[in-house]
């Protein structure tokens, strides 16, 4: 079996134990319809790089992080590694099996992420982010995303610490509620944007992925300021067709494979 065979294999039984288990939702793995538009995206920024350092600092059974290694293996001339981090010791173990099974360079920690986290520096960051409240406040005074009224957003302070883990000019790609900047607490997570990334583009998931217009979510892609960094002359708005519609659907990502192309690597 080939490494992609291996982790939809892994993905079915967690699948299977959710349902039978009644596993709670923030276990559940990231659709591969998402894992796969995330690493096609991811890949056109990354093409012909010797080597490439990659992580997911919620990385639960790493499915996400996986797929993404795995399509962007043949994009890069030397290697590919990740790291991932999560506080859940069940979860970093399916990762860890999984990671060993595909025969993949994965680096594990289980940790709490949003304290000094014990991985390198990387070019890349793709993560589906839990969305809910941080209980610890005094863990995360120094971050700018934190809440001066009450819990700050987990996934507000994901972002922050991801983004402090890029190299200069490096992209991160994260799955986020597509009311993102509609929260009581976006205005601090936009001042904390203004000044540490480019918003390149926000991506709306199909509305029919989703139970309800709360649960719909977003592809965030920003770009770390530094380097050769610039912000993008149009910056990518839009919302996915269905993915039943395979037509409008592969003419919305030739699309963003032009704009990719022509606003983040400057190319015609």
């Amino acid at each position: 079996m080939d490494a992609q065979d291996i982790r939809r294999a892994i993905q079915m039984v967690m699948i299977k134990a959710t349902k039978v288990d009644h596993i709670q939702a923030v276990h559940q793995i990231t659709p591969d319809t998402i894992a796969d538009l995330l690493g096609y995206l991811a890949a056109g920024l990354v093409a012909g790089r010797e080597q490439l350092r990659i992580l997911d600092p919620a990385v639960g059974s790493a499915n996400l992080l996986t797929a993404v290694m795995n399509q962007l293996q043949d994009r890069v001339t030397k290697t590919v590694s990740g790291f991932g981090s999560d506080n859940d010791a069940s979860m970093i173990s399916v990762a860890s099996i999984s990671a060993q099974m595909q025969r993949l360079s994965l680096e594990l920690v289980q940790q709490d992420s949003l304290t000094d986290l014990a991985v390198p520096q990387v070019d890349l960051v793709v993560s589906d982010l839990p969305v809910g409240y941080y209980p610890i406040d005094e863990n995360v005074q120094n971050y700018e995303t934190h809440s001066h009224t009450g819990h700050s957003y987990v996934h507000h302070l994901l972002m922050e610490q991801a983004v402090n883990q890029l190299q200069a000019g490096g992209f991160a790609f994260f799955l986020v509620p597509s009311q993102l900047f509609q929260s009581p607490k976006a205005k601090g997570l936009l001042g904390w944007m203004q000044d540490q990334v480019f918003l390149q583009g926000i991506l709306n998931l199909p509305q029919d992925l989703f139970l309800n217009e709360q649960a719909q979510k977003a592809i965030l892609i920003v770009q770390k300021r530094g380097a050769d960094a610039r912000q993008a002359d149009r910056v990518m708005l839009g919302e996915f067709p269905s993915f039943d519609d395979k037509v409008a659907l592969q003419k919305f990502i030739d699309d963003l494979v032009v704009w990719e192309k022509q606003a983040l690597l400057n190319s015609k």
